[in-house]
Parts: C-alpha cells; sequence; structure tokens
C-alpha cells in the first residue's frame, strides 16, 4: 500500500518491490488483511457475523490503538513545527 500510494514510480522499476513486507507503512496492508481473514472466516466457517460483531469492533480498536501508540513511541509522525503560542 505504501508504494502504491506514495511512490508509485519504484513499482515501475521493481515490481517485487509490492513484496517487501520489511519496509515502508503495512498499517493498511495489516488491517485489510484482517478484514479479509474476517470476511473468509464469516464466509465459511461461522454461521451469521453479528454476535461477534462487538467483539471484533473491540478488538480493531484495542490494535489501532496499540498500533498507533507504537508510532508515537518511535516518533514516526512528528509533523510540522507550529506557531501555536502554547507551547
Amino acid at each position: 500500500m505504501h508504494i502504491l500510494a506514495y511512490h508509485p514510480e519504484q513499482l515501475m522499476k521493481d515490481p517485487w518491490a509490492l513484496l517487501e513486507v520489511w519496509g515502508g507503512i503495512r498499517r493498511w496492508a495489516v488491517f485489510l488483511g484482517g478484514m479479509l481473514a474476517v470476511v473468509v472466516f464469516f464466509t465459511h466457517q461461522a454461521p451469521a457475523g453479528a454476535p461477534y460483531a462487538d467483539r471484533i469492533a473491540i478488538a480493531l480498536t484495542g490494535a489501532w490503538y496499540s498500533g498507533r501508540l507504537g508510532c508515537s513511541l518511535a516518533h514516526d509522525h512528528p509533523g510540522l513545527r507550529s506557531t501555536f503560542f502554547w507551547p
């Protein structure tokens, strides 16, 4: 997803770059892969997804929180220096 969204020119040079899981932003790939797994599970294994919806929502919230916490601890998204008067 990182290459497709931010560096499409790299895809033209090296198409195998899409399979490199050791670099770039993987958050969206993990989220989409997890959602695909949920869809496959509920399509082929479980009866209806409604009884599991609350549990899935709580799990996704916790997973997103821990991912954002990791970004904060690693200073992954420093942003721009602000000119706001309050430090």
